[in-house]
C-alpha cells in the first residue's frame, strides 16, 4: 500500500493490515502502467508494473519522497524500461535499464538522491541468476573442444573456440590460441581470452577476423527491438592495425541458419564501428536495433594488419555479450555453470575424446569400446547416442586409437569405419572388416555447426 500516516489511538482494519503486510514483504497489488511514468509521492511504499510492449521511462525527480522511502519496479512486457533521473539524483551499481521479467528497487537516501538496486545486475558474479540474458554461448572462452591452438591455416571458418569461425584470409602465418587474461582489476574474473596472432617475422597482410553467429530460434527475442553489444579486448605491444583500431560490426539477415562468416542472405550492419586498443584490458559498448525484417543476428570483429609482425602483433577478446536494452549490464555467461556452457556448446559440436584431448590425437582411451563376441569374425555396428541432441544432423568422423580418421581400432588400427546411419540424437558405426577380435574401439567428432 503506498506510504501512510497514523495517529495515537487509530484502530486498522483488516484490508489495510493485510496491505501493510504485503508491502512489508515486497509485495502488495501493483500500479500498472502502461506508458512513460513520472513517480508522484503517493507511490512511496507500492510496486509500479511495467506494461508495455514500446521502450518506457521511469522518471524520478527530488522533493517527493524522504529518506527511508523505497518505491518496488517491475517490468512484465518486451519493452524496455529505464529508470530515468529528472530532479533528483539516481544511483546504481547495476543496470537502470529492465529487461522482460527483471525488477528492482529504488530506495531513497534524501529527497533529492535515490539508490537503485537491480536485482539481477547486482549479483556481482558472471556465473549467477543474470546468466541467460547475455545471448552469446562460450562468450568467456571457456570451451575449446577442438584443441586450444590454431596455426598457419589460410582459409575460412576454422574453428577452435567453440561457436566460433576464424578467418585467416590468405595469411599463412597466424595463429588462434586460448590466453590466460592474468588480470582481475580491469576484468570481472574472466580467466581466458582468445587471441588471433600474427606470427613473429610474418609479412603477409590480412584481415583477422572473428565471427559468431546466432541461430534463427535465438534471433527471435531481439527481432525489431533495442540491443547492446559489449566485449572486452586489449592489443600486443607490436599491433599493427593503423591506430590501433579494431573494426567491429553486428549483422542482420533474412536467411535461415546461415553462418556470418559466409555471409547473410541480405546481410546489413545495425551496428558498424571501431574500437581502439590499449595494451590494457578495456571494456567496449554499442547499441542498436535490430530490423524487423531480420531472421538471423550475428557479428565480426577483424583487424586490418600492415608490415612485418613484431613478437606482440595480436589482439585479445572476451566477456563478449549481446542483450536486450541500451545499457551494458554486469557480464554473465550464458549458462548458469561451467557444465551448461560445454552442454550449449555441444548443441553445435561434440567429441568422445576426453576435453582435455585434441580430436585426432593418438590415445589409448576408449571413447566408445564394445566388446565383441570371442573370436568374432563378423562385420559389426553398434548404436551411440549424443550426451546432448544437436542442432541438426550432423557431420560424423570416426578415428580409431592412432587417431587415424575414418578407421577403428579392431584387433589393430586401421581397419575401415562405417557410419552405417546417424541423425541429431546420435548413430550407428562400426566396421565390416572380418578381422578376428574381442573389442571395437573408436572415438569420434561430430558437428552441427551453422
Amino acid at each position: 500500500m503506498a506510504k501512510q500516516s497514523f495517529s495515537v489511538g487509530q484502530v486498522l482494519t483488516a484490508a489495510q493490515m493485510t496491505s501493510l503486510q504485503q508491502t512489508a514483504m515486497g509485495g502488495g497489488s501493483p500500479s500498472v502502467k502502461t506508458a512513460s511514468y513520472v513517480l508522484v509521492a503517493a507511490d512511496a511504499g507500492t510496486v509500479i508494473q511495467m506494461n508495455s510492449a514500446s521502450a518506457t521511462t521511469i522518471t524520478v525527480n527530488t522533493a517527493l519522497f524522504a529518506a527511508g522511502d523505497s518505491v518496488q519496479i517491475q517490468n512484465i512486457n518486451t519493452g524496455v524500461v529505464t529508470i530515468t533521473a529528472g530532479t533528483a539524483t539516481v544511483n546504481s551499481a547495476g543496470s537502470l535499464a529492465l529487461s522482460q521479467w527483471e525488477g528492482g528497487f529504488l530506495y531513497f537516501t534524501s529527497a533529492s538522491t535515490a539508490i537503485f538496486f537491480d536485482v539481477v545486475d547486482s549479483i556481482p558474479t558472471s556465473y549467477g541468476l543474470s546468466a541467460g540474458k547475455n545471448a552469446i554461448i562460450n562468450s568467456a572462452f571457456d570451451i575449446w573442444q577442438r584443441g586450444t591452438s590454431l596455426a598457419s591455416v589460410a582459409a575460412y571458418n576454422n574453428y577452435t573456440a567453440d561457436r566460433y569461425p576464424f578467418n585467416f584470409g590468405t595469411n599463412t602465418t597466424a595463429t588462434i590460441s586460448r590466453q590466460l587474461t592474468n588480470d582481475t582489476t580491469n576484468l570481472p574474473f574472466i580467466q581466458y581470452c582468445a587471441r588471433m596472432q600474427r606470427n613473429n617475422g610474418a609479412t603477409t597482410v590480412a584481415n583477422l577476423a572473428i565471427h559468431y553467429t546466432l541461430e534463427n530460434q535465438d534471433t527471435n527475442r531481439f527481432i525489431g527491438q533495442s540491443v547492446t553489444f559489449s566485449f572486452y579486448a586489449r592489443r600486443g605491444a607490436n599491433y599493427s592495425s593503423a591506430s590501433n583500431v579494431l573494426n567491429i560490426a553486428f549483422a542482420s539477415g533474412t536467411g535461415t541458419d546461415q553462418s556470418i562468416a559466409n555471409g547473410l542472405t541480405g546481410q546489413t550492419n545495425f551496428i558498424s564501428s571501431t574500437a581502439t586498443l590499449t595494451t590494457t584490458w578495456q571494456r567496449f559498448t554499442y547499441t542498436g536495433t535490430v530490423p524487423t525484417t531480420a531472421t538471423q543476428i550475428g557479428f565480426f570483429a577483424y583487424a586490418l594488419t600492415s608490415g612485418t609482425a613484431g613478437a606482440n602483433d595480436y589482439f585479445e577478446m572476451t566477456g563478449l555479450q549481446l542483450e536486450l536494452g541500451l545499457t551494458a549490464t554486469a557480464f554473465a555467461r550464458n549458462a548458469t555453470t561451467s557444465q551448461g556452457e560445454l552442454a550449449a556448446c555441444q548443441r553445435y559440436y561434440q567429441k568422445s575424446y576426453a576435453q582435455g584431448t585434441n580430436p585426432g590425437s593418438a590415445t589409448a582411451d576408449c571413447g566408445v569400446d564394445i566388446v565383441v563376441p570371442v573370436g568374432g569374425t563378423g562385420a559389426y555396428y553398434f548404436p551411440t547416442r549424443f550426451p546432448v541432441e544437436m542442432r541438426g544432423t550432423p557431420t560424423i568422423t570416426i578415428y580409431d586409437q592412432a587417431g587415424t580418421s575414418g578407421k577403428v581400432t579392431k584387433g589393430a588400427n586401421g581397419k575401415t569405419a562405417v557410419v552405417a546411419s546417424f541423425g541429431s540424437a546420435g548413430f550407428t558405426a562400426g566396421t565390416s572388416d572380418a578381422t578376428s577380435a574381442t573389442e571395437l574401439i573408436y572415438q569420434y567428432t561430430s558437428s552441427a555447426e551453422l
